[in-house]
């Protein structure tokens, strides 16, 4: 508005100098020769330069009522979406709680809130498009009452029509236009959502058989815990006093073969012999542990024995980047074990390895192999 005014000012100096052009032109006519010349080519060049800029003027003061139009309509466009925006989000929530509260001690009054959002989509629309919105409003209130008073099943058909009669009513008043036909849409709405309902009805079909699978899974679950826990009641004794009372655990409990005994027994009293008071021996279910007294690494243990039915499993330290080779089973960075079935075995068992202190291969019988997991223990 203030463009307008300052263009207003600016075209009435220019009509004030135009007419005094056109009067020094006139008076020019009435009485030749009385001007000088050069002064009536001024006078004559301001006129044309006055209409240009007159004319431009004008076409500038419309330019700007234009653009002010525009901006006015954009605002109001804006506006009015955000308004229709905030009446579809209210009816959203409605039907997301399937019910419509009047009462102010539970909450807000929904329907006095449609009343108002609908009067402020009043300020923008005739009054025929609010009789028709508010008309879909009121049907969609009945599918919410039946459903809740009935127990009837939600009729989705009606909701999409009356929700997309609604959205028609808002795409005349923004666009001029309806963007596709409600019969259309609502066709391919219902057949979308009965095809979802009837997908949902076998997916709560297949949940309670799964249910009851479960049930009998964790029937049989617990079936199995009872059993385990008989196990655990069996193996619950972990240490064991002395070698007599292992050996007794091994057969009965374990059922391993008297011949695994013996030789276990055997690589134990070697054991013993050869380190006496320098090792300490635990007697678990799980295995023969030996333990380094002297050892000076976190550390202690340098072999242990993993009894089975039919072998046993002899197991060593290593440091990270040695590489045992040939009857040696490498397990991971710092163990590794060997299988063994009889005292000979234990005997004649060798093998190579390749030591990470020069990266060389040498060979090795078990027994300088347990020295080697010995020094390890004390590195």
């Amino acid at each position: 508005m203030k463009e307008n005014e300052k263009l207003k000012r600016i075209l009435g100096g220019l009509f004030i100098l135009l007419f005094i052009s056109l009067g020094i032109l006139i008076f020019s006519l009435v009485y030749e020769e009385e001007l000088p010349k050069f002064v009536e080519n001024i006078n004559n060049g301001a006129i044309g330069a006055i209409l240009t800029a007159i004319i431009t003027v004008f076409l500038l003061s419309r330019q700007t009522q234009i653009e002010e139009e525009q901006e006015r309509k954009s605002k109001v466009f804006e506006e009015k979406l955000s308004i229709y925006k905030d009446f579809l989000e209210k009816l959203r929530i409605i039907l997301l709680d399937e019910a419509i509260s009047v009462d102010v001690k539970k909450g807000p009054d929904e329907i006095k809130d449609l009343i108002f959002q609908l009067a402020q989509i009043k300020m923008h629309t005739e009054s025929g498009r609010i009789v028709k919105i508010f008309k879909q409003v009121e049907k969609i209130i009945i599918i919410l009452n039946e459903k809740n008073k009935n127990n009837a099943p939600f009729n989705y058909s009606l909701l999409s029509e009356c929700l997309f009669t609604i959205v028609e009513e808002f795409q005349q008043e923004l666009y001029g236009n309806i963007l596709g036909k409600t019969e259309d849409i609502s066709k391919e709405i219902n057949s979308i959502t009965d095809k979802i309902i009837e997908s949902t009805e076998i997916i709560e079909t297949q949940k309670s058989e799964i249910i009851s699978d479960f049930k009998n899974i964790e029937s049989q679950s617990e079936q199995v815990l009872h059993k385990t826990d008989d196990i655990k009641i069996k193996y619950q004794k972990s240490n064991y006093e002395n070698w007599v009372n292992y050996s007794l655990f091994l057969l009965n409990e374990r059922e391993i073969s008297e011949d695994i005994i013996e030789t276990i027994k055997y690589i134990h009293d070697d054991i013993l012999n050869k380190y006496g008071t320098t090792v300490d021996v635990a007697y678990t279910a799980n295995q023969l542990s030996f333990k380094n007294k002297n050892a000076k690494s976190r550390v202690k243990k340098f072999m242990a024995i993993s009894p089975r039915k039919k072998y046993f499993q002899l197991w060593l330290n290593k440091n990270d980047r040695d590489q045992p080779e040939d009857n040696y089973i490498k397990y991971d960075r710092y163990n590794y074990y060997v299988e063994l079935s009889s005292i000979e075995d234990y005997k004649n068992c060798k093998g190579s390895v390749t030591l990470r202190e020069n990266k060389q291969k040498y060979s090795y019988d078990l027994k300088s192999m347990i020295e080697r997991s010995i020094q390890i223990t004390e590195q």
